[in-house]
């Protein structure tokens, strides 16, 4: 959807995806973690990069907390936190 330009669209569905995926799952779910991490990258491609910086934080914590600070997923998140930079 990015690339055709529906990132307003892209948004609402990946907070559907993490709404729905926290219910079914839970908030500490790989899923959910990933959904979560998806929903903060595609929020500067839509202009609007400080709301990136808290979700990847809070996603990080959790990852580090769920799946340890070593793992690869855990390690991608703390990347793109580092190269998220606010309005």
């Amino acid at each position: 959807m990015r690339g055709q330009g529906a990132l307003q669209q892209a948004i609402t569905y990946l907070q559907r995806s993490v709404a729905l995926s926290e219910r079914l799952h839970g908030p500490d779910h790989p899923d959910t973690l990933a959904s979560r991490n998806d929903l903060a990258h595609t929020y500067p491609w839509s202009g609007d990069p400080g709301r990136a910086i808290p979700l990847l934080k809070a996603t990080l914590a959790d990852c580090e907390r769920v799946l340890g600070t070593d793992h690869s997923f855990t390690a991608a998140v703390r990347a793109k936190l580092t190269t998220a930079r606010p309005n």
